[in-house]
Parts: structure tokens; C-alpha cells; sequence
């Protein structure tokens, strides 16, 4: 909403489309690590010198470029005088903390281009310390007063809210373990996306005995924020009372898919970080419906269909029962179906009764 009002939206992106990049008047296109050269550090300390593998396509420049080119024409030439990646590890260089012992004096482009380099680094180093805080007695000694480490004990904080009779279910969001982020990048890679090719909502099989909700089913995730609607996945990975989603998927893919509609908006009080990992929700099973442009003929083919499907083994044959290419359906029809089919070979698996189409 807040981009929607904004008079101008300025973008920069490798990539597009994007959840911002739909909204930019003006789109800058960035470099990706291998077609820009700068600093990468890891948690290690180690400091690496990636350099340009591939130019960029296009019109296609590194971020500090951009940054740069848009500040001067804001009018702020003079704090922004880089005319390289160099120039800017130069800048970040010069600072320090001689209390806690950051130092990257020592470090420049020109000695990441023999190697890493490891900070601290001062000027003279040869090398980076390896291990920080140890003396030339090997005793720990850390950047306080007493030379001590501080742990903070802190008390434990219950959720901000817990499970009720209106909201009897945990949510818990994340990630699945091929895919990152949004899918900006990861989502254009055909091999991931077969691992999991769209969203689901994992529950344990007792809660969907519960809940009359089978395989492959669509379930509507609620809390008191709002709501989203996914295809259940029945697996013991989860414990009764709770259902986890992955957070990859989001309108951009289609309606009701952000689990963030349904997240906790609870942060916090010091570190604001978002309670995404526990929030009470009510899970429900969605009837299978058509959407109204489908013709008589297309749905008595498709009743025929499931009059047709086979009852599958236990534990055996395919996961769904396929639409065939023949069948009277465009390509958005189909997939439009493919949800329902699922759902139809889920309950057949399961010994339910088969839905009905155009009743």
C-alpha cells in the first residue's frame, strides 16, 4: 500500500519480476556477484576478493555504481567521489574500533587479489589473526574492563499468544531446504521446483483424521490477522497441534498463498526480530469448487473422470491420477483441475467418497 501511494518508486534489482519491482516507476538494473567485483566476508573473518567472472548483461550495473550515479544526482557528489569498488573498500577500511579490536587497515584489493585475508588486520600484518582474543599466553582476554566475557542471562518470554478454543492450532513458518527467500532466484531453477512444485501446510495425520482433511486437500490457515489457503501435506514431521508452511511463496504466485497474512505481528522489544516461529491459528477444510467458466461438457467430462479413477494400493502407484491429454481443457483449466484431482486420488487413497462435479 505504502508503494502504491508513493509518487516515485526507484528500484534497483538483478532480477524481475519481484514483489518490489512490480511497483517501480523507475527500474535499475543490478550486477550480480559474478559480474561485479567486491569484498565478501564470512563468519569466519575471512575476507575474499570476488572478481568480475562475466560483464553484466544490458544495461546491467554493480549496486555501488548505481548508488553512486543516484546520490550525485541528487546532489551529493562530493560524499560520493568512488569511481570504483576499490574506492569504496578504501572508505570502509579506514574505520575501526581499537576497544573491540575490528581493524581492516591492513586489507586493500590490492592484497585480497595474492588471497584472503583475515581481520583483524592492521596496518604491517602479514596475516590476519587467526583466533581472536587469546594472548601471547594463550588466556582469552576480551574487549571489557575485566578482560571477561559478558553472558547476559535472559529470562525465558512466553509467546505472545498462545493456542485457544477459537485458535487451537501452532503455525510455524520457514524454509524448505532448496529454496531461498522468495524465490527470486531459486524459483527459475526447474530442478528445485520439482522437489516442491508450489506451497502446502504440513499437519499431523491425527488433526486431518480431525478435521475431515486428506492429502493433497486445500486447508484454510486463519488467525486473528488474516488468512491463507494451501494444499495439505499429512506427515509426522510436525506434532499434533501443529502445522508448519514454508514462507517461499506469496501473491505474487497467486491469491491466499502469504503465510505472513496469517504470522504473528509480535516483535521483539530489542531486537524488533518478527515472531514468525509460533502463532495460534484454526485450520479448515476447504470443499473443492469450480470456478463458474467451465461448460456443461467440461464438467461431465470431468465427472466421468472421477467416476473412472482407481482405487490405489496402500503405499503404492502414483501420487495423482494425471488428466489426460485429450481431455476438452485449455492450459489454464488444467491447471485449474490439477488441485482438484489431487484432491479427488488423495481421498481415493484414503477410502473417502470421490467429489461430485456439477451438482
Amino acid at each position: 500500500a505504502g508503494l502504491q501511494r508513493a509518487e516515485l518508486v526507484i528500484v534497483q534489482d538483478a532480477y524481475h519480476p519481484t514483489e518490489t519491482t512490480q511497483y517501480a516507476d523507475i527500474l535499475l538494473p543490478g550486477a550480480v556477484w559474478a559480474e561485479a567485483e567486491g569484498v565478501m566476508v564470512n563468519s569466519e573473518r575471512n575476507l575474499t576478493l570476488m572478481q568480475r567472472a562475466v560483464n553484466p548483461p544490458g544495461e546491467a550495473q554493480s549496486d555501488w555504481w548505481i548508488l553512486t550515479r543516484v546520490a550525485r544526482e541528487l546532489g551529493f557528489a562530493a560524499a560520493f567521489p568512488y569511481e570504483s569498488a576499490s574506492d569504496v573498500f578504501d572508505e570502509i577500511r579506514a574505520t575501526g574500533n581499537a576497544q573491540t579490536g575490528y581493524d581492516l587497515r591492513g586489507i586493500s584489493h590490492e592484497r585480497l587479489r595474492t588471497g584472503p585475508l583475515q581481520w583483524p588486520c592492521g596496518p604491517g600484518d602479514s596475516a590476519g589473526a587467526k583466533i581472536r582474543y587469546v594472548n601471547e599466553t594463550a588466556v582469552p582476554v576480551f574487549p571489557t574492563e575485566s578482560g571477561k566475557a559478558c553472558f547476559l542471562a535472559r529470562p525465558f518470554l512466553p509467546p505472545a499468544e498462545l493456542p485457544d478454543t477459537e485458535y487451537p492450532f501452532v503455525l510455524m513458518t520457514g524454509r524448505v531446504a532448496h529454496q531461498w527467500h522468495t524465490l527470486t532466484k531459486t524459483g527459475k531453477v526447474p530442478s528445485l521446483n520439482k522437489l516442491n512444485p508450489g506451497p502446502f501446510m504440513e499437519i499431523h495425520p491425527d488433526d486431518a483424521a480431525a478435521l475431515g482433511v486428506a492429502n493433497g486437500g486445500l486447508v484454510r490457515v486463519s488467525s486473528r490477522r488474516g488468512s491463507a489457503i494451501y494444499p495439505a501435506t499429512l506427515t509426522t514431521r510436525v506434532r499434533p497441534g501443529n502445522c508448519f508452511a514454508p514462507f517461499h511463496w506469496n501473491d505474487r504466485f497467486g491469491e491466499n498463498l502469504a503465510v505472513n497474512a496469517a504470522t504473528n505481528e509480535a516483535v521483539d522489544a530489542v531486537s524488533r526480530q518478527p515472531e514468525f516461529k509460533f502463532s495460534a491459528v484454526a485450520l479448515a477444510r476447504l470443499p473443492v469448487e469450480l470456478p463458474e467458466d467451465f461448460s456443461p461438457e467440461q464438467r461431465d467430462c470431468l465427472q466421468a473422470l472421477l467416476a473412472g479413477l482407481p482405487v490405489p494400493a496402500t503405499g503404492g502407484g502414483p501420487e495423482c491420477f494425471a488428466l489426460p491429454e485429450s481431455a476438452p481443457f485449455t492450459a489454464g483449466q488444467r491447471e485449474q483441475i490439477t488441485e482438484l484431482l489431487a484432491t479427488a486420488w488423495a481421498r481415493a487413497r484414503n477410502g473417502e467418497p470421490k467429489p461430485q462435479i456439477g451438482l
